[in-house]
């Protein structure tokens, strides 16, 4: 506590210059930014600019690994970009652009203590720029809004429109002309998924061919996407329930139907009677996993046979429902997959295509799902058609019921402390954190400043203590603090009880038997507890305080070991305020939230331990006494105690050099009936010309002043018979004048 020696260095911030590419620009916005896992910036960005990132906490400040703080340049990768100044000038030579990339460049703090920076992640949309020549395709169904599982706003893609662009860009797709695309199917894809509602959240890496990822795209919609024979266009068709079986393409033996081969029933006990969708919420980046069962086909197998599929592109459970629906439809049926032969009257079929086959191998009429077509030389006249019996469709409703998980996430949110106080430190404080001989050099008037605080969370690490004195102009950071444990009275108490009942305990399971508490402004010291039953013995009146009542609901903090302090050195009669800023692993507590606590110093350390034990008539707190009033009580010495924990009913120590005692009786209007200021032992008696309520004093005095409480007792006195005046005897201080300093009792 002496606040008088320079602090050591204990670590670094460590300040960086970073350019990093996120994806092909330009794109639309810019929406969140997380480094370590943890989230540094959130809002909106729609052109380049620069922004500021302010977490100076992100990490735990400058007590765990700092956090992110400087401006932050947004290069969207238009082209008329240019390069901010501090980066061309970091490279010292010409600096391209960086057009048509997504790039940001950051300069500033990006971490503390620990001189490792911690990855970066970056949530942006792109749906209606980056297109050849800013012309982005059929832009009214692009955009599919949905909603995350925390009501966060999801801009996924229509389907429809990463397809067609994977085929018209020049820059990283097939570069086709849009000419050689059928618009009209792609149009109709895209109002189906728009109205499905089925909007993806996906992008290509290049870590494959980009035929690759459009087969990823098609995968998650179920759909085809090939040459139309009729047209010479490349066509998209969605599989679903959205034909007719009447009016379907019938290929029987007399319209072109020459052969069914392969008929091939799949054995319902191979099939998968579960489907486990794996998709990824955009949001958090976070893998989700949902289960789709078959239910009849699990009863009727009696076991479950899963089959796990990732659809990473699915930004919501909701659709992965959907989609699991789908594939447990589809593998449920025990599909008859077929190889169809068809003659040239088919020869406008095309992948993805429903048709009907019939009259042939016992059946009578049957949708089929046309796959991959094989056509022969012309002089042989025959279509090849690899189909499937068609289950498929995509369910517009689930009614599978999402269980949700128990497990919410903890909440690192600094908060303040449900309960604190703050109190000027004690001699017993002072030493057991100062050494002998730096203890006996303080100066009279000397203070210092003790905190407690509950805690206020599981994730609370401590926190630290921000004071201000009066006349100062804002709270500095000066020490620090670990939480205290506390409980509140269950029921009031007098001055004589040494049994307690607490209720509402935070931490107090951390107690050890032995260590000192405060109940209210008195010391006690915890003899035995069980915090599981709320109950506890204290001993009474300890260090510089006296026993006293306490009412149903005082707080009772159990602060050896738990407390915290103020490193600077008060004066006393100085006014201090104080804030205690919680800390957690994501930061430390606004100051603006932390309530304001105050103390008024009153050279507490310095002062005399009061008189301990006092007894009147062998009694505690009598209520009323007759004749002569014996007072006995034991001595306190406050250095000699050091950090000892001495109850108020132990014996004697010391007294301390100069001590005497101040005795004084007073009635109902608290006008002295007998005082005296120069006691040295310990016992006095008095007698007082006086009938009613008294109230009985005794305080310590030496030169450097007078405890910091005094033992009171009210009773109801009558006095002896013949008494003309009050007086009180007992063995009187030696020197004849002596000076009081400090203050009052």
């Amino acid at each position: 506590m002496g606040g008088k020696k320079k602090p050591p260095v204990i670590g670094y911030r460590y300040y960086m210059g970073l350019h990093m590419g996120v994806t092909r620009g330009p794109v639309d916005e810019l929406v969140a930014i997380k480094v370590g896992d943890k989230q540094a910036w959130s809002g909106s960005v729609t052109a380049s600019g620069q922004i500021s990132i302010d977490q100076p906490n992100l990490f735990g400040g400058d007590k765990g690994q700092g956090g992110i703080q400087g401006p932050l340049n947004v290069m969207m990768g238009e082209a008329t970009q240019t390069a901010p100044g501090w980066l061309s000038k970091l490279h010292g030579a010409l600096l391209p652009g960086f057009r048509k990339m997504f790039t940001l460049a950051f300069n500033g703090m990006v971490c503390a203590m620990n001189p490792n920076p911690q990855p970066w992640s970056v949530r942006c949309r792109r749906i209606l720029k980056g297109w050849p020549n800013d012309n982005p395709w059929y832009p009214e169904k692009a955009l599919i809004a949905l909603t995350g599982s925390d009501g966060s706003a999801i801009h996924a893609m229509n389907p429809a429109h990463i397809l067609y662009q994977c085929a018209v860009d020049g820059g990283f797709g097939r570069g086709l002309d849009p000419g050689y695309l059928d618009d009209a199917s792609f149009r109709r894809a895209a109002d189906t998924l728009y109205v499905e509602g089925f909007g993806l959240c996906l992008g290509w890496k290049r870590q494959g061919p980009i035929n690759d990822f459009v087969q990823v795209v098609i995968d998650h919609i179920g759909a085809y996407m090939g040459v139309d024979p009729s047209s010479g266009l490349l066509g998209l068709t969605l599989v679903r329930a959205d034909y007719d079986p009447a009016t379907l393409p019938l290929f029987t033996p007399d319209s072109g139907l020459i052969s069914v081969t392969d008929d091939v029933t799949a054995a319902q006990e191979t099939q998968p009677n579960e489907i486990v969708v794996q998709w990824v919420d955009p949001i958090t980046g976070n893998g989700g996993t949902t289960r789709v069962p078959n239910v009849a086909a699990v009863q009727n197998l009696g076991a479950t046979v899963s089959v796990t599929k990732s659809y990473v592109g699915l930004p919501t459970e909701a659709l992965a429902q959907r989609v699991g629906l789908r594939d447990a439809i589809a593998a449920g049926a025990g599909l008859r997959a077929f190889k169809v032969q068809l003659d040239r009257r088919a020869w406008a079929l095309r992948p993805g295509q429903a048709f009907c086959i019939g009259g042939i191998n016992g059946i009578g009429r049957m949708v089929l799902r046309a796959g991959k077509r094989e056509d022969s030389v012309l002089t042989g006249g025959t279509i090849t058609i690899t189909a499937v019996q068609d289950v498929f469709g995509m369910p517009a409703t689930t009614w599978l019921g999402s269980v949700p998980s128990t497990w919410t996430p903890p909440n690192q949110t600094p908060l303040p402390c449900p309960a604190q106080a703050v109190y000027e430190a004690s001699y017993r404080d002072l030493s057991r954190e100062i050494a002998a001989g730096d203890l006996a050099a303080l100066t009279p008037d000397a203070a210092y400043l003790a905190t407690v605080g509950a805690r206020p969370s599981g994730l609370s690490l401590g926190y630290a203590v921000a004071t201000e004195a009066a006349g100062e102009t804002g709270f500095v950071a000066r020490g620090s603090g670990a939480f205290t444990p506390v409980a509140t009275l269950a029921a009031g108490i007098d001055g004589a009880a040494t049994s307690i009942a607490f209720t509402g305990g935070i931490d107090m399971e951390q107690v050890a038997v032995g260590t000192a508490a405060y109940l209210d402004d008195e010391i006690v010291r915890i003899d035995a507890i069980d915090a599981s039953a709320g109950t506890a013995t204290i001993a009474r009146g300890c260090v510089d305080t006296v026993p006293a009542s306490h009412a149903s609901g005082a707080l009772l903090w159990c602060f050896d070991d738990f407390a915290g302090a103020d490193e600077r050195e008060y004066a006393t009669g100085e006014t201090v305020f104080a804030k205690l800023l919680v800390h957690t692993a994501s930061g430390d507590l606004d100051p603006i939230l932390a309530p304001v606590s105050t103390v008024t110093m009153a050279g507490r350390p310095a002062r005399p331990y009061p008189p301990a034990n006092v007894m009147i008539g062998g009694v505690l707190q009598p209520a009323s006494v007759s004749g002569t009033i014996t007072v006995t009580w034991c001595h306190r010495d406050r250095v000699l105690q050091a950090d000892q924990l001495l109850a108020w009913a132990d014996a004697s120590v010391g007294p301390e050099p100069t001590t005497r005692y101040h005795l004084r009786f007073a009635d109902a209007a608290d006008a002295t009936l007998a005082e005296r200021t120069d006691l040295v032992g310990t016992t006095a008696s008095a007698v007082l010309a006086y009938t009613g309520a008294v109230t009985m004093t005794i305080s310590t005095i030496t030169d450097r002043g007078e405890s910091w409480q005094a033992f009171s007792c009210v009773f109801t006195y009558t006095p002896p018979d013949g008494i003309a005046a009050s007086s009180i005897t007992g063995a009187g201080y030696t020197p004849a004048t002596y000076i009081l300093d400090g203050g009052g009792a």
